[in-house]
């Protein structure tokens, strides 16, 4: 066994098993199953967001698709990520995993996603993989580097592995990268209460000023109403009334 992860309240099992599934299980509290189509090869990774399944290791297929070294389950069916991630090597592998809201971060031994250089590790942003800096380029007594951990707080990534050098910089088999702040983009719903008012609901990151714009149509200017507020990080509420005529359109922008 060499991963686990919770999809809602299974368990995902990833290793060098074949029974009673190869190489991925699943287990809902009686049995174990398959989830999909089975993988060609060994899984070395799991992590899991918002509902969906991300799974690395050797494989080259999964659920019945080419999917190089990395696949996300949607719930339904097994994707790529882009090209996946591979090299020159028939050993080339994903050995760690981070998913987040803001993508997935994986490592291990691997040079390239696609026509994309990546060393050891990369970020996928929902679209395409990009490389963390010039990532792990050597490893101890000249041999290559490998990473083989992955953990994230406080927006730092921490890296873990057999390397000498991360980024350019001497590394002693452990490093950070430091993300760059990622604005956050406002969530706004509306609906119509018991009253016949409306009640807005709306998020941003705590600290984010906002101001509630609206327009008779989309293709009209949007103009401030009221002052601008102040989000927490929650999801915050207020009351309007109803207009008196026509529906208007309704946004929240963030304001300098």
């Amino acid at each position: 066994m060499q991963a686990l992860a919770y999809l809602g309240d299974q368990l995902l099992a990833g290793g060098a098993f074949n029974q009673p599934v190869p190489f991925l299980a699943r287990w809902d509290g009686a049995v174990w199953s398959s989830l999909g189509e089975a993988p060609d090869a060994t899984v070395l990774a799991l992590s899991v967001s918002e509902g969906q399944a991300i799974a690395g290791g050797f494989f080259t297929r999964m659920g019945g698709v080419a999917a190089r070294h990395v696949a996300r389950w949607d719930g339904v069916a097994w994707q790529s990520l882009g090209e996946g991630l591979g090299g020159d090597s028939a050993l080339d592998y994903v050995a760690t995993l981070h998913a987040s809201g803001a993508g997935v971060l994986a490592g291990g031994v691997f040079t390239n996603a696609g026509s994309v250089a990546v060393q050891r590790i990369a970020r996928f942003d929902g679209d395409q993989w990009a490389p963390l800096g010039s990532g792990m380029t050597a490893g101890p007594l000249g041999g290559d580097p490998f990473v083989y951990g992955l953990g994230v707080a406080d927006g730092v990534l921490w890296v873990g592995g057999t390397f000498t050098e991360a980024g350019g910089l001497p590394a002693g088999n452990i490093s950070t990268w430091t993300f760059e702040a990622v604005p956050t983009r406002p969530t706004l719903s509306v609906r119509i209460v018991a009253s016949g008012d409306l009640m807005l609901e709306w998020s941003a990151a705590a600290g984010t000023r906002l101001q509630l714009v609206t327009a008779p149509t989309l293709n009209d200017t949007f103009l401030p109403m009221g002052q601008p507020v102040l989000a927490d990080g929650s999801v915050q509420q207020t009351v309007l009334a109803a207009p008196p005529k026509s529906p208007l359109w309704y946004r929240m922008d963030v304001v300098e």
